[in-house]
């Protein structure tokens, strides 16, 4: 009886124990044989508990009968202060997991809690726990309020796993990431004496966002501290914001922690320095999923600077510097074409004119002592992106065409009168709203200014001015195909040579038989309407709607260089090749010639074959028309044709196109066939055709082949035949064709539509 108490008294014990996790009751240092000392649940609710007799068997390493495997720990806490632990002995986490049968029940995204009698609580998600962590021997090298982790602090670093001691204060101990990372708040006392262990496949929360006090994007001086701040929801005391400037990195431990030290207010802001910055912010915390990556980007430097021949003569701190040295332009309009083209409006924009801008820095004036072949460039410091135009561009007469869209093409075809209606003189500026982009009006309709229009010119934006450099001269197009001087159809395309890759934004204008004196330019078409696509589908190739002799005039404009050379191809432009061109039989004395309408063709002439040479038979003077019926030819002999489109050119001159052949020969036409069944016998009629000599019938009980005369007919006067002897019940079918006998021979024509008849 004293034995069964005995055991009931074990068991309520171990039950108290239990039930005083988050109580407040201090545990026991020393746990009877038998006693509870760890137990694992899944979602709440126990799934094994554990002895420490078994948590010891656990400890044992494998293979070593009675050894324990010890471990070193480093760690940080929240002070922020450094502890090193030595000798740990105890089982890991993940063998405690597997021996109570939920470790392969552990997600990335679960959670596994950790709770001690003494009401504290630790998690980690699961993730968290797998993830290598290690012992770093020199890890007191780090200085989190710093950010800043030595090189030396990764030396000699070990690999650990999670352990719960079973010495001490039976504490969860877990290894670093990173030397700098916080991971004392997870140390959980008393584990083995009384603690719960708590899986659950729960989808972790995810830790909060934070705020700056600097709006992405914004421009700020070198040395500008950012503050952050978190949303009320945040735990300071555990979830560390992480981040990093370095473009090749996403912050993780390792990386500079904002609140090192949140009890002590120990912050370490990011700095902004020279140039651009690119904030990248990820807040962690133990038991909870990585915040979103939040990505803050800032331009830290001058607004402006403005150089000539590489001397800095002025820069503008800010862009109110700009405006309040720049001749203001409110409400401006400007219109132009992009890449692809599309033509687009950038309406009521305000900015400084480019041309006050370099007067204030450099006392150069634009159309007086800034000379016309100055090299400008234009560059961004978001992205470096750069354009270059001679000071004589940018600052000749440039012009909004709000009718542009009526008047130009697509294609970068020539510039209609339409287009320059209603058009209004604006200047180039630097925007101080929107983008703060370089724009500039056109100088025509159809002109692709836009791919100049440089962005965020006042983020770090340069203006360099070169008076000293000559600008280079675009790369000229010298070839064509076809060549020059070649024959060419109406309406065939000419090639020509894109720009070099390093000329990919210049553009091939050309013009076609032009007034003595007018250059190609960007009035007229442009052959790489879209150069940085630079494909043969997106090119505009000249085409020559008129025949006769033609001139295509080239020239090569670019942006910041001077126009190439031009150069002048010529051609001879004849009507297309005839094409569809037949000769049929129309009868036994006649052909029909057949042939399709052909562009530019104002008629067609019509030759024949006459011994050893061809004759001109007729002239057509319809380019509508697409046939002609020739008369009185013998039947069976084969007749040879050619013909070609002929047009006149400006000057009333008759231009032919390429001569095409065909041949035929007249044959006795097809006739028509009926059938009639009758009394085991068909009666087979049919039309009478003009000149047979006669006709041949021909039977098959197949209808497409098999077929066999079963008559001729010698009189061309003859319309019937009676088929007798046939079998009743069967289906025959007939065909019939003409014959004329010339010279002794018969031609024959073609054969009737083939025809069926079932036998009564």
């Amino acid at each position: 009886m004293r034995s069964k108490v005995k055991r009931i008294l074990s068991v309520l014990i171990a039950l108290a124990m239990v039930l005083t996790v988050g109580a407040g009751i201090q545990p026991s240092d020393v746990f009877a044989d038998g006693e509870i000392a760890l137990t694992v649940q899944k979602e709440g609710k126990t799934v094994k508990t554990f002895t420490m007799e078994e948590l010891e068997a656990i400890a044992v390493s494998e293979g070593d009968e009675g050894v324990k495997k010890t471990y070193n720990y480093t760690a940080w806490n929240v002070n922020p202060s450094f502890s090193e632990y030595s000798g740990i002995q105890g089982p890991t986490v993940e063998e405690i997991l597997t021996k109570a049968g939920v470790a392969e029940y552990l997600k990335d995204t679960g959670t596994v809690t950790f709770k001690s009698v003494d009401k504290y609580v630790g998690t980690l998600t699961g993730k968290q726990l797998r993830e290598d962590r290690y012992f770093y021997p020199h890890g007191d090298l780090v200085t989190p309020a710093t950010g800043y982790i030595p090189v030396d602090a990764y030396e000699k670093a070990e690999k650990v796993p999670a352990v719960i001691s079973l010495s001490g204060e039976k504490t969860l101990y877990v290894g670093q990431v990173a030397p700098n990372e916080q991971n004392n708040p997870i140390f959980v006392k008393f584990m083995a004496q009384g603690g719960v262990i708590d899986v659950s496949t729960k989808e972790a929360e995810r830790c909060s966002q934070v705020k700056v006090d600097k709006a992405s994007g914004t421009l700020q001086q070198p040395g500008t501290e950012i503050t952050i701040s978190a949303p009320e929801d945040i735990s300071w005391d555990y979830d560390k914001i992480y981040f990093t400037f370095e473009s090749d990195k996403s912050p993780n431990y390792g990386c500079p922690i904002y609140n090192c030290g949140p009890k002590q207010d120990i912050v370490y802001k990011p700095v902004c320095e020279e140039g651009n910055c690119t904030l990248k912010i990820r807040v962690k915390g133990y038991g909870k999923q990585d915040s979103v990556l939040q990505t803050f980007t800032y331009y830290a430097g001058d607004a402006l600077t403005v150089k000539v021949n590489g001397v800095t003569k002025k820069s503008y701190a800010t862009g109110d510097d700009v405006a309040a040295t720049g001749k203001t332009a409110n409400n401006v309009s400007y219109s132009g074409f992009n890449n692809y083209p599309t033509r687009s409006e950038k309406t009521d924009r305000t900015g400084i004119t480019v041309a006050s801008i370099i007067e204030d820095a450099t006392g150069l004036v634009p159309g007086s002592t800034l000379p016309d072949d100055a090299i400008i460039t234009f560059t961004t410091g978001v992205d470096g992106y750069t354009t270059k135009l001679t000071a004589g561009q940018i600052f000749e007469d440039r012009y909004y065409y709000p009718k542009g869209a009526a008047g130009t093409d697509s294609t970068g075809g020539a510039v209609k009168a339409a287009a320059y209606e209603g058009k209004k003189k604006v200047p180039a500026i630097l925007e101080t709203g929107n983008k703060h982009s370089l724009i500039f009006g056109q100088t025509e309709p159809n002109e692709q200014n836009f791919t100049e229009c440089v962005h965020e010119m006042l983020m770090l934006g340069q203006i360099d001015i070169d008076t000293e450099s000559s600008p280079e001269k675009c790369e000229a197009v010298t070839s064509a195909t076809p060549a020059d001087g070649s024959t060419i159809v109406i309406g065939q395309k000419i090639e020509l040579p894109f720009p070099s890759k390093k000329n990919k934004r210049d553009k091939i204008c050309y013009l076609i038989d032009p007034e003595e004196g007018v250059l190609p330019g960007l009035a007229g078409g442009f052959y790489n309407y879209s150069p940085k696509r630079d494909s043969e589908k997106l090119s505009n190739k000249p085409v020559f709607n008129t025949v006769g002799k033609h001139t295509l005039k080239v020239r090569t404009v670019g942006y910041g260089k001077k126009s190439s050379d031009v150069t002048t191809f010529t051609y001879n432009v004849v009507p297309a090749k005839v094409t569809g061109f037949k000769a049929s039989s129309s009868g036994y004395n006649a052909l029909t010639l057949r042939w399709s309408r052909t562009t530019g063709a104002t008629g067609y002439e019509i030759y024949r074959k006459s011994g050893s040479s061809y004759k001109l038979l007729k002239t057509i003077t319809s380019g509508s028309t697409t046939s002609y019926k020739v008369s009185g030819l013998k039947t069976g002999t084969t007749y040879y044709y050619k013909i070609r489109a002929v047009a006149n050119d400006e000057q009333g001159q008759k231009v032919r196109g390429s001569e095409v052949s065909a041949s035929g020969k007249p044959i006795p036409a097809s006739p028509s066939l009926s059938l009639k069944t009758g009394k085991r016998k068909a009666t087979v009629k049919w039309s009478r055709v003009s000149g047979a000599s006669g006709y041949q019938i021909l039977r098959s009980t197949r209808q497409s082949s098999g077929f066999k005369v079963v008559k001729t007919i010698k009189k061309g006067s003859t319309r019937s035949y009676v088929n007798r002897s046939l079998k009743k019940g069967k289906t025959y079918y007939y065909k019939v064709r003409a014959y004329k006998t010339v010279s002794g021979k018969k031609v024959y024509g073609s054969y009737s539509t083939v025809k069926k008849v079932k036998i009564k």
